[in-house]
């Protein structure tokens, strides 16, 4: 079963994740901080490209449960259930009602192995929020967006909203983070580096970088 639907897609095999189900929680028009040159998802709209302090209120319908239902009941092995996908998850403030009614789902099946983790996206954006680094903790595994080193690649790159937070702001609340997690939880930052002759795409593989 791969067809997207409101809220699932996949599974998909990922070289990072395993065999992996995701969960969009986001509208279907891409919401997000940044508008990274890279996005395979494609670009962050003007009226899209929104504050890290902008929240929407958007609780998981009844079907959520339906479909991730659905979607387990014939898979007796599964490595991942992996929030992200159209924007920055966090962005949604009913993302741990997401969490608690997938958990639920999860724990309530027998797999063949270990339970898939949780895990969740995130350009780093947000983190700054005492109250979004709570939610985000709970996830078993956090994948970190931190493509770059200092702010002028920072923008070329990843082209934030003009309220994010600057690079070192960032590294600091990433720490703050990884501190406050518990100790089975794992955070891996992901960083693209890239080449590129385009003057729309330029390269932040740089010796500042």
């Amino acid at each position: 079963m791969n067809k997207l639907k409101r809220y699932c897609y996949g599974p998909f095999p990922s070289r990072r994740l395993g065999l992996s189900l995701g969960i969009d929680i986001l509208p279907k028009s891409k919401l997000c901080t940044y508008n990274c040159v890279y996005c395979e998802i494609g670009q962050t709209q003007p009226i899209n490209l929104v504050s890290p302090e902008h929240r929407i209120h958007a609780p998981p319908s009844q079907n959520l449960r339906k479909e991730l239902t659905s979607y387990i009941k014939y898979i007796s092995k599964l490595d991942s259930i992996t929030f992200g996908y159209n924007g920055e998850p966090t962005l949604n403030e009913n993302m741990m009602d997401f969490l608690n009614i997938a958990t639920e789902i999860r724990d309530e099946k027998s797999w063949l192995n270990n339970k898939p983790r949780f895990t969740l996206f995130t350009n780093s954006s947000t983190l700054y929020s005492q109250e979004i680094r709570d939610r985000v903790k709970k996830f078993e595994l956090i994948l970190a967006k931190l493509d770059v080193a200092n702010d002028d690649d920072f923008k070329r790159t990843n082209r934030p909203h003009k309220t994010a937070p600057n690079i070192e702001t960032i590294i600091e609340n990433l720490a703050k983070l990884k501190k406050e997690m518990p100790t089975e939880h794992k955070l891996a930052i992901q960083c693209l580096i890239f080449n590129s002759n385009k003057k729309e795409f330029i390269s932040n593989n740089t010796p500042k970088n």
